[in-house]
């Protein structure tokens, strides 16, 4: 069962190395069918892989008990990691600080127009400020210490993943 834990945390990690490559190295249309395609080949890899492990002759209970274990660990850590992939490549509030932090502040009226309407864009802002990211000057947004960590950080792993702008 060890084996077949290892086989799972290979194939994701092998999944995740070829998602950043792919993403980092083309501008792909259609994220989704990408990332479906490579967890595919991801998951037959395992199999494979526990097959060749096990007994190339023979498909048994164990090797079948195997490839669900290493399913299953693949399965776990792809669950994990799409929302925070998700949460980066969509999230309007992560775009809103990668925004103010580019161009040094932010006036409401460009992110309404950019972002969604007035009263969203509005409620999200001040829920950052509340939390720490941003301080209100007049019309206009700067961000915190705290604030400009974070747009750091996920405005490196948008340019990581190439996903440009957008929300």
């Amino acid at each position: 069962m060890t084996a077949a834990i290892a086989l799972g945390l290979l194939w994701f990690l092998l999944f995740l190395a070829s998602h950043i490559a792919l993403f980092h190295g083309l501008v792909l249309q259609h994220h989704f069918r990408a990332i479906s395609i490579l967890l595919m080949v991801a998951t037959v890899g395992t199999c494979v892989s526990v097959w060749l492990i096990a007994d190339v002759t023979a498909w048994n209970v164990s090797t079948t008990m195997s490839a669900m274990v290493a399913i299953v660990v693949l399965l776990s850590l792809f669950i994990l990691y799409m929302p925070f992939y998700y949460s980066i490549s969509a999230s309007l509030s992560i775009q809103t600080m990668i925004a103010i932090h580019r161009d040094g502040d932010a006036d409401i009226r460009e992110l309404e127009n950019r972002c969604a309407s007035e009263s969203v864009v509005s409620k999200r802002l001040q829920i950052m400020a509340a939390n720490g990211y941003l301080i209100p000057d007049g019309m206009e947004y700067r961000l915190t210490r705290k604030g400009i960590l974070v747009a750091r950080f996920f405005r490196q792993l948008k340019a990581l993943w190439q996903l440009g702008p957008g929300g």
